[in-house]
């Protein structure tokens, strides 16, 4: 709901818009290395540390590396038989042992 971007920032400026429905933020993380985290996340057990905190850029931030893996399984789950699962024991077309 309140994730980091430079972009997508109406929590804190009401001229510039929300982030798009279904876009993803990076988290949780193994430590807190923004001040917002450090002083709300105090404690926190590594891979739990995630805070719904605009300004909490180490465990909320919008990104392309999260969006952009997130954008081509959702397309590759959504086109029935375009793309069909690999047999993983089969290399060209001979059987692998």
């Amino acid at each position: 709901m309140y994730q980091h971007s430079r972009w997508y920032a109406q929590s804190l400026n009401a001229d510039l818009p929300n982030p798009p429905p279904g876009t993803l933020a990076g988290g949780s993380n193994s430590g807190v290395q923004d001040p917002v985290a450090q002083a709300k996340l105090k404690g926190c057990e590594p891979q739990f540390c995630y805070i719904d905190d605009i300004e909490s850029w180490s465990t909320n931030k919008l990104t392309i590396n999260w969006n952009a893996p997130l954008a081509w399984i959702s397309a590759f789950v959504a086109a029935p038989g375009a793309n069909p699962v690999p047999d993983l024991f089969t290399l060209n077309g001979a059987a692998c042992a």
